[in-house]
């Protein structure tokens, strides 16, 4: 894991850019990270969402 934390500014930034890419593509397709955001909690109750480990097709 090391080499993918080149720095302490690389690895303090690294987490935020998965964030990113999701508002910008809420937005692009008119939504915000807030729906998003209550779809994902809505599917987490509904499927258990990654904590159990079950994944669905």
């Amino acid at each position: 894991m090391g080499r993918f934390l080149q720095s302490s500014k690389e690895a303090e930034h690294r987490p935020l850019l998965p964030m990113e890419i999701i508002r910008s593509l809420a937005k692009y397709h008119g939504s915000s990270i807030e729906e998003v955001d209550k779809l994902r909690k809505e599917k987490v109750v509904k499927r258990s969402g990654f904590e159990e480990k079950v994944f669905e097709d």
